[in-house]
């Protein structure tokens, strides 16, 4: 399992307990309902610097299981990595 699978475990592990996988359901196994989900994800957002809506249009219904969010994560970092500017960039006057 790669570091970010188990770091994004760690965030469901507050609320599920510590034998996680990644086929847990949100819903099912960890019983949230949307506004946990949407907490859970905001945390990630704000740690890894990334939009979940710039790739899920209705969280609700494509995030089911924490592989799900690892998918995504992995997604908008490999996005965010691809437009990485290698230097700042300056105010034009």
């Amino acid at each position: 399992m790669s570091s970010l699978s188990q770091n994004i475990l760690s965030f469901f592990e507050k609320k599920g307990g510590p034998r996680l996988t990644l086929q847990t359901s949100l819903k099912d196994d960890l019983v949230l309902d949307s506004l946990d989900i949407t907490s859970i994800i905001m945390d990630i957002e704000k740690k890894y610097k990334i939009n979940f809506d710039d790739v899920v249009t209705d969280r609700s219904q494509t995030i089911e299981t924490i592989g799900d969010v690892v998918k995504i994560v992995e997604t908008l970092m490999q996005l965010k990595n691809k437009h990485k500017i290698p230097f700042p960039l300056l105010p034009i006057f």
